[in-house]
């Protein structure tokens, strides 16, 4: 006969233990970085550069009443679109952090929740395609 006992019956970490271990992976993956967040980031120097420069415009045009879509401040005398940008969810996910931290901790915790936020999708869909909670924390922990 079947076994019809749900995968979420079976021993094991849960999806916020899971999602929690993952993060104090990858925290320690990117070592020493979270005692310097303030200051200091992760990534390629393009790519950095560019995504701090426009959470940075975005949360201060948005503290000022200012809804600008695009900017000629970039790529003069064309000027920018913002929302022509890829990673435009990522600059309004940005400001409730800008708040309250540098542009660079606000970056870095992104980042280290995208990766951790990552890793437990593949727990998840790991756990859905295996019934196994310890097989599924391993293959999230992989990635």
């Amino acid at each position: 006969m079947e076994d019809l006992t749900p995968p979420s019956a079976e021993r094991g970490p849960g999806t916020l233990a899971a999602f929690l271990a993952y993060l104090l992976l990858v925290l320690a993956a990117t070592w020493p970085l979270p005692l310097e967040s303030a200051t200091h980031c992760w990534g390629l120097r393009y790519d950095l550069w560019g995504n701090l420069w426009l959470m940075g415009y975005f949360y201060h045009t948005l503290k000022h009443g200012i809804v600008a879509f695009t900017t000629p401040q970039i790529f003069h005398p064309e000027g920018f679109s913002v929302w022509a940008y890829g990673h435009f969810v990522l600059q309004v996910l940005t400001c409730p952090l800008l708040a309250i931290m540098s542009p660079s901790a606000a970056y870095s915790v992104l980042v280290w929740g995208s990766v951790s936020g990552s890793a437990l999708s593949l727990y998840l869909l790991a756990r859905d395609q295996t019934g196994s909670r310890w097989a599924a924390f391993v293959a999230g922990g992989l990635y």
